[in-house]
């Protein structure tokens, strides 16, 4: 029971990747007024320097990709799920981490939150699996 219900969070937590990827694309804004990835070190900082919000979508379904495919694996019990959640939860932190533009205001609209889940999870896997 714990691991399917640990398999249903780490495929919800890489579901929540592809609500960045539709803000990052401007499909939808996921709160009114969140202009990220807009400013960010990735694109350099610059105003009105939109040319990452393609690679930051594109990782953003690759973490979507990775956390799917651990959380599939803990369901059908391959170990190897462990080294996806290690991978995807530290390539998902670079993604935040990068794609953040420096500023502290409404930091939890801008992946901090997804960060402190991805050590969570870290820790969690290595603590219980």
């Amino acid at each position: 029971m714990f691991e399917t219900i640990s398999a249903i969070f780490i495929i919800l937590h890489g579901l929540v990747h592809l609500l960045y990827m539709g803000q990052s694309l401007r499909k939808f804004e996921l709160q009114q007024g969140i202009t990220w990835p807009d400013n960010s070190w990735v694109s350099g900082k610059q105003p009105g320097n939109d040319w990452a919000r393609v690679p930051v979508a594109v990782m953003c379904v690759i973490s979507a990709s990775g956390f799917a495919a651990a959380g599939i694996m803990l369901l059908y019990e391959f170990s190897l799920f462990k080294y996806f959640v290690y991978c995807t939860s530290v390539f998902s932190s670079l993604l935040y981490l990068l794609a953040w533009d420096g500023v502290k205001n409404k930091i939890a609209d801008k992946g901090a939150v997804g960060v402190v889940i991805n050590v969570a999870l870290i820790i969690c896997i290595y603590v219980f699996y």
